[in-house]
């Protein structure tokens, strides 16, 4: 009678039946791993991917809070420029935007059209001159300890822009006090002079260059003839001529930058204009008006 072995699920099995499970078993082992050692690949990969997904996040949570920028459009009823405001309507980021460094007083507007970011001079740049952008504190809205808790909270780091390190008033302060500067004649120099008095130093404390009264009432009277441009260019603004706003008023900064010194309140406020009128030939939103 022939030998039978019994399996734990109580079926008989013949010998040469088993042996030949037996061979195929192993034939599949060494064709194919092991459930464990399938097991302990998937692990290991997923190991892999969850370090690769870290990575990535950390990665781009740095790129956004050091890098991003504030996509906006410009909000109008009407009137380009009377009633205007920015929106913000998402965030990008720009690799080659984001190697412009911080300035409380920034030397570009920047706006958009469509998915592209410009960036325009608000102010004479000088070959060589670091083309600074603003990161969102700027001296003209808030006071230098405000201005330097939050970069450093933000950004990490304490900035040394001239605002800063001469501690430019706000407006507020600078409509109240009325007080202009002027150029030392030499333009290697960087002293600079109360405009409008009475009597001026025969020989400039910075760089030692003799002084004559007439030539800094001269420049006096030039930073007026600035001033006289800024108004030209604000009435253009009033009357929605963009581009005519925009000629005039680069021409008085231009012209402000031979002779007179910042902080100046008007050519700030010109600045300002100066990013609106460039603002308006970006992404544009009309809003409905609404019925009286």
């Amino acid at each position: 009678m022939q030998k039978t072995e019994m399996t734990l699920g109580g079926i008989y099995i013949p010998p040469s039946v088993r042996e030949k499970e037996e061979k195929l078993a192993k034939t599949k082992t060494e064709l194919y791993p092991s459930e464990s050692r399938r097991r302990r690949g998937r692990q290991l990969k997923l190991w892999d991917d969850i370090n690769c997904i870290t990575e990535l996040l950390c990665r781009n949570l740095q790129l956004l809070q050091f890098n991003a920028h504030e996509i906006y459009e410009t909000i109008r009823r009407g009137h380009k420029f009377s009633g205007a405001r920015s929106h913000h309507v998402a965030v990008g980021v720009y690799p080659t935007g984001a190697l412009f460094n911080h300035e409380c007083h920034p030397a570009v507007a920047r706006y958009f059209c469509g998915k592209k970011i410009v960036l325009r001079a608000i102010r004479p740049l000088v070959p060589g001159e670091a083309v600074a952008e603003n990161y969102g504190p700027h001296f003209l809205m808030k006071g230098r300890q405000e201005r330097q808790r939050a970069l450093a909270c933000r950004y990490w780091f304490s900035c040394r822009c001239i605002a800063c390190t001469e501690d430019w008033p706000n407006l507020k302060h600078m409509k109240a006090e009325k007080i202009f500067y002027i150029r030392c004649p030499n333009e290697a120099c960087v002293y600079k002079f109360k405009g409008n008095v009475k009597n001026y130093p025969k020989i400039c404390p910075g760089c030692s260059c003799s002084i004559r009264k007439e030539e800094m009432m001269s420049r006096s009277e030039q930073v007026e003839q600035c001033v006289q441009k800024y108004e030209l260019g604000a009435k253009f603004m009033e009357e929605g001529k963009q581009f005519e706003a925009i000629t005039c008023i680069c021409n008085g900064v231009d012209n402000f930058s031979k002779c007179g010194a910042l902080p100046h309140c008007k050519t700030h406020i010109a600045q300002e204009a100066l990013r609106s009128c460039f603002a308006a030939s970006g992404n544009v939103h009309l809003a409905p008006i609404a019925d009286k």
